[in-house]
């Protein structure tokens, strides 16, 4: 007689990464679109993300982009984590996503299946995460400490 192999409970909740957060978000309509770091730094804990497949990705056809309420692009899932979240689209299942915490590459989020997410207990650690040390949000892109800025304009007489 054979002996059965057990099966693994179903995933119901887990901690992603949120990965790509240096590279710049595409422009839209011409204009330029907000950075991913500076939107990781006015995430929230605790705040809905939005995960969309990006089947015609040249990079990856399985990758999945994380959006921010304010609809600016955070970054990408992890690549090892995208095929359990498709695998759950495709049985139907509900994937609901809050963002959990910074870090210097990008950030967590936190994933739920056919639940709300929540938040494991924060740690020291994880409030005193901060952005790269060579991103400056005052600085126009491409520009630098010495070029104008949009706030040296002259006042209007």
């Amino acid at each position: 007689m054979k002996a059965q192999a057990a099966t693994a409970p179903p995933v119901e909740e887990l901690t992603v990464a949120c990965v790509g957060a240096k590279h710049a978000n595409p422009k839209r309509k011409g204009r330029q679109t907000g950075s991913r770091e500076m939107e990781i730094m006015f995430t929230e804990r605790g705040q809905p993300v939005e995960l969309r497949p990006e089947p015609g990705n040249k990079a990856d056809a399985n990758a999945i982009a994380v959006f921010a309420r304010t609809g600016i692009q955070l970054g990408y899932v992890s690549a090892d984590r995208t095929s359990l979240i498709h695998h759950a689209w495709h049985d139907a299942r509900d994937v609901l996503a809050i963002f959990q915490q910074r870090t210097p590459w990008g950030a967590w989020i936190r994933v739920a299946f056919d639940r709300d997410p929540t938040l494991p207990p924060e740690t020291a650690q994880q409030a005193t995460v901060s952005a790269s040390s060579d991103w400056w949000p005052d600085e126009p892109p491409g520009g630098n400490a010495e070029g104008p800025h949009s706030d040296d304009l002259p006042p209007d007489d």
